[in-house]
C-alpha cells in the first residue's frame, strides 16, 4: 500500500516573488522555496503518492525521464525538511484517480476559454 503525501500541519506559507517562504510553527524553522519547490509543496494534497507527484510534474513541464530523479530528489528534500509528511492511503482504492490538488484547481479556474 503506497503512502500519500501532504503538507505538514502547522505550516505558515507566504507567497513571495519567486516562490514561498514557509515557516514550520512546530519547529520554528523557516524555508525559502523557489517556484518549483513551491509547486511540489502545493501538489502534496494528501491525495497523491510520490510517484503521482513526479508524474504530474513530468506532464506539466514535459520533462524527460532523465530529469525525473531531480524532481524526486526535490520532493525528498521537502520531506526531509519536515514540510511534507507521508500518510497512510487507507480508503483509497488501488488505481483510483487522486483528487485534484488545490494548485491545479486554481490554475484551471484561472484559465478562461475564449
Amino acid at each position: 500500500m503506497a503512502e500519500l503525501l501532504r503538507q505538514a500541519p502547522d505550516l505558515k506559507i507566504h507567497m513571495v516573488e519567486h516562490g514561498y517562504v514557509v515557516r514550520n510553527v512546530a519547529t520554528n524553522a523557516v524555508h525559502q522555496l523557489n517556484g518549483t519547490a513551491a509547486l511540489l509543496l502545493e501538489l502534496c494534497s494528501g491525495h497523491v503518492t510520490a510517484a503521482e507527484v513526479v508524474a504530474d510534474m513530468q506532464r506539466m513541464f514535459a520533462l524527460s525521464s532523465r530529469q525525473l530523479p531531480s524532481v524526486r530528489q526535490a520532493l525528498d528534500s521537502l520531506i526531509n525538511a519536515g514540510l511534507v509528511v507521508r500518510v497512510p492511503s487507507a480508503g483509497r482504492k488501488p488505481g483510483a484517480k487522486p483528487k485534484r490538488p488545490a494548485a491545479k484547481a486554481r490554475a484551471a479556474r484561472g484559465r478562461k476559454r475564449r
